[in-house]
């Protein structure tokens, strides 16, 4: 089966019907050898334990960038096409990406408080995710408020597909110097 044949959402659905029982498996299996490594990895000589939020932080802010960039492009599937299966993966990946970027708010701020002082700090990296997560919200509200008619994913679509330069914004503030912080 070629890859253009998976646009068919009827043999979409057969593959991933197929694959799902070994994909969850793997997922599970991959989930519980990261929290054994996780538990067997050594703490920081400076961060001391709090480094091993990183192993949850890193790959949740890896993930938000991915799910709004996976919104964008079938976004324009959606908008170019009008393919009903971006359309749907478009609607899916919005909450993923929101409970990831959610999910690095957390544990960055879990891991601010032991390393800088405080909570918060608004610099560029945390605001960007701040409002990427803020941005996804919309997309959520945008798509929940319109109703179900034809023309419901158009706004959404365009909202995604449109913003898309916070994605930059977010990888390149990591490399910027930050003069906002106070360590402790």
């Amino acid at each position: 089966m070629s890859v253009i044949e998976l646009a068919n959402p009827s043999r979409f659905l057969a593959l991933s019907g197929r694959a799902l029982p070994w994909l969850a498996a793997a997922t599970v299996l991959a989930f519980v050898v990261g929290i054994i490594q996780i538990s067997f990895a050594p703490d920081d000589y400076q961060q001391g334990a709090t480094v091993k939020i990183m192993f949850i932080h890193v790959p949740a802010a890896w993930l938000s960038i991915f799910g709004w960039l996976l919104m964008s492009t079938a976004a324009l599937g959606t908008l170019v096409w009008r393919h009903a299966r971006a359309d749907v993966e478009a609607k899916a990946a919005a909450p993923i990406g929101s409970a990831f970027t959610l999910m690095c708010l957390v544990t960055g701020s879990l891991w601010g408080r032991p390393m800088w002082g405080t909570y918060w700090v608004w610099d560029a990296r945390l605001t960007s995710v701040l409002v990427l997560f803020l941005m996804y919200l919309g997309v959520l509200a945008n798509s929940r408020w319109i109703g179900r008619t034809r023309c419901t994913s158009r706004p959404p679509c365009c909202a995604s597909a449109d913003r898309r330069s916070i994605l930059r914004f977010s990888c390149r503030s990591s490399s910027w110097p930050s003069h906002s912080r106070s360590y402790s």
